[in-house]
């Protein structure tokens, strides 16, 4: 894997290097740079991959794969430093129709040469956040954010899709389930871009995040789940790509009623048992209070009754 990576730093500048001349020269546009950065990352990770196989991946659907095309915002877990690599060798994949992808990263993976080169070539969106480590709560700068929102919304309009990772960093416990999920993909969508959910399962176990290089196993699979939909509030969201892709990535398994999370009704089902146990709750509740009112009641009337004899009895004195 050493290998691949050290071939991967050396050959991904190299095979940017021409377009980036080109655009230099003045012989392609801004647009035209970014649009084939990312088909470039992807042919080069995806041959490098095949040249050193230290790792086996496997791409799967699930679902039937929609004919008709449109923006969306996709999602994944995020479990390696090797995320990036395997999705670039996904990348042909994935069927995204040719559709340019934008995607969110840290600003700071900016201090590596050949991410620096990369993301920027590609028109990638940086977030400002501070370097707390892998598994501790994010802290983003909000003076970014709304630079940030900006990129995100003109690169929706202009017709790419978006790439975001909800846990905002590398979970080194994926077995465990999702590290926090935050709903800013959601925010995106607006209610009215679809979100696609993607899985990763086992390059935590090729490269760990804190571990560094592990070596436990040489398979790691991509589960694209099918059909992207627009969800109904932040909840929805987060609930189902915390069951859906956190079950994945915790086991290279799907839930047993993966349909109805990606159809939205198993949510549905959650939201109408929450609220028929308010409902319970409440009536319990005013039983209680009307229970309460009736000793009351009978307790003064009780009272009322015993002052109405004590008077009405006949004095000896």
């Amino acid at each position: 894997m050493c290998l691949y990576i050290v071939a991967m730093c050396l050959a991904l500048p190299l095979t940017l290097l021409p377009q980036q001349i080109l655009f230099r020269l003045k012989l392609i546009n801004e647009k035209q740079l970014h649009n084939w950065a990312v088909p470039t990352a992807a042919f080069c990770s995806r041959w490098l991959m095949k040249w050193i196989p230290f790792c086996k991946l496997q791409v799967q659907h699930y679902g039937d794969i929609p004919t008709i095309d449109e923006p969306r915002i996709w999602v994944c877990n995020h479990t390696s430093l090797l995320d990036v690599f395997l999705l670039l060798a996904a990348h042909s994949q994935l069927k995204m129709n040719g559709r340019r992808m934008t995607i969110m990263y840290w600003k700071q993976l900016e201090d590596h040469l050949v991410t620096r080169i990369f993301f920027r070539q590609a028109g990638f969106i940086p977030v400002g956040m501070a370097a707390n480590g892998h598994g501790t709560p994010n802290e983003y700068d909000k003076q970014s954010f709304k630079a940030m929102l900006v990129a995100c919304k003109n690169a929706l309009n202009s017709g790419c899709d978006l790439g975001i990772l909800p846990e905002g960093q590398c979970n080194p416990t994926p077995e465990n389930g999702l590290l926090e999920v935050f709903n800013g993909a959601f925010s995106m969508a607006r209610k009215t871009t679809p979100i696609q959910m993607i899985a990763m399962h086992g390059a935590h176990k090729v490269w760990h995040p804190i571990d560094g290089v592990v070596g436990e196993t040489d398979k790691v699979s991509v589960m694209v789940y099918h059909p992207a939909r627009v969800y109904k509030d932040p909840r929805d969201f987060t609930m189902t790509f915390s069951t859906v892709v956190g079950k994945y990535g915790a086991t290279g398994k799907n839930v047993e009623d993966l349909d109805d999370w990606l159809s939205g009704k198993a949510y549905e089902k959650v939201v109408a048992a929450e609220e028929s146990e308010k409902k319970r709750v409440t009536n319990e509740r005013r039983d209680v209070t009307e229970n309460t009112q009736l000793l009351q009641d009978d307790s003064s009337k009780q009272q009322v009754e015993v002052g109405s004899q004590q008077r009405e009895e006949p004095s000896f004195e």
